[in-house]
This record gives C-alpha cells, structure tokens and sequence, in this order.
C-alpha cells in the first residue's frame, strides 16, 4: 500500500489542503472536486510518496494546527 502527503489548492479559496491518503493525490482532488459543496476546482500542488505517514501526520498536525481553518474536519490552513 502507498501513501502520499499531498498539498491541494481549490481556485475559489485562499486556502491549501494538506493531508496523507493511500489514494492518488489526483483521484481525490477529482473527488473533492465533483463533490456538490465544492465551488472551485482542486488542483494538486504537491504529492510526495511516503512510508510513515503516522509520523508525518502527527508532525503536520502539531506544526500547523494553529493555522487550520476548521479544527475538526479539514487540514485546511489559510495563505
């Protein structure tokens, strides 16, 4: 199984997602993408494969917590 860190933008926020999924980077932001409450296109910034993503994980979440936009549901940090 692969796992990747990704970075998406949408065009219609100021906002990045960053997250790890064993999906395809491009394959969720198709997802998120078509989804109906999403009102801009997500476009993948960045995906790197990674082997400890609950490592990574919990690094990202306790260097950008502050920086979320939504504490419970999304890893979406402002620009």
């Amino acid at each position: 199984m692969e796992n990747y860190l990704y970075i998406l933008s949408n065009t219609a926020f100021d906002l990045l997602k960053i997250g790890i999924s064993e999906s395809n980077p491009e394959e969720l932001a198709d997802t998120l993408s078509n989804q109906n409450a999403a009102p801009g296109k997500f476009i993948v910034e960045l995906k790197i494969k990674i082997t400890n993503p609950h490592e990574i994980e919990s690094k990202l979440d306790s260097n950008y917590y502050q920086f979320k936009t939504d504490k419970e549901d999304y890893n979406m940090i402002a620009l």
